[in-house]
């Protein structure tokens, strides 16, 4: 499902604190219901998770909203996807989902059946969210002017403003991969080790109505975590600004 903006994301070695925080989970054969399998579950892209004062809630398209711990959540979700499908809060020991091949996908269409390997969740994230891989998913908008798309595309955490000339596809890693998040409280610093490709899914460009231009050249990094501490006497006018968002479900 899609997610919202948020001012402040509180950040730990498990990622942003309510990211990823429930998933489907298909009742046929057990696995996380993801868009990465388009032709089942690329419907979910029409959905919005977000949090209010009362609580994790759902809009659908059209505008309902239902909260998630509603009697009838699952009977409504079953509905909307044509699956039996149940929410779950609380990622189980070996969570995996399907990944259909996206080349195979692009030459026969989203309904078409093709290779899906199983992926495990979260792999290299502590805690039970329902993460793809690791903690934080940053993306820069080098790279989102470079294949001309939205971010609502790939749900990243963090959009980092980068300057006009900043090479899209250049990764930084070491003590040089650092951010800072100032706040309206207070500033803090977030060190940001290791960088690996996202694998890219047909559904994030098909589905939504935009048009995605390079589909094949998707560069949105997930970013390991290796420390979060309070930065100490810090400031800086050049820093690059950043963007939160928060996807409550998977």
């Amino acid at each position: 499902m899609l997610g919202e903006g948020a001012d402040v994301l509180i950040v730990d070695h498990g990622g942003a604190q309510g990211d990823r925080r429930f998933a489907l989970i298909d009742e046929s054969n057990g696995h996380v219901a993801s868009a990465k399998q388009a032709r089942l579950w690329r419907t979910l892209l029409q959905c919005q998770a977000f949090v209010n004062a009362s609580g994790v809630h759902i809009r659908f398209p059209g505008g309902r909203v239902t909260a998630t711990d509603d009697e009838d959540i699952d009977e409504l979700l079953s509905s909307f996807v044509g699956r039996p499908v149940h929410l779950m809060d609380k990622r189980p020991p070996g969570a995996t989902l399907e990944r259909a091949d996206p080349e195979q996908v692009l030459e026969r269409g989203l309904d078409a059946e093709v290779d899906a390997p199983l992926l495990e969740l979260a792999q290299a994230t502590p805690g039970t969210s329902f993460t793809d891989f690791a903690p934080l998913h940053a993306i820069t908008t080098a790279t989102l002017c470079a294949i001309g798309v939205e971010a609502e595309r790939y749900r990243p955490n963090l959009v980092i403003e980068t300057p006009l000339d900043h090479p899209p596809t250049q990764r930084t890693t070491g003590p040089e991969a650092l951010s800072r998040l100032v706040g309206r409280v207070c500033a803090f610093s977030v060190r940001l080790r290791g960088a690996s490709s996202r694998p890219w899914s047909t559904a994030s460009c098909r589905e939504r109505p935009t048009h995605c231009a390079h589909q094949r050249c998707t560069i949105a990094y997930r970013l390991l975590i290796s420390a979060c501490s309070p930065a100490r006497g810090h400031t800086s006018t050049s820093s690059p600004k950043v963007r939160c968002t928060s996807a409550t479900a998977s």
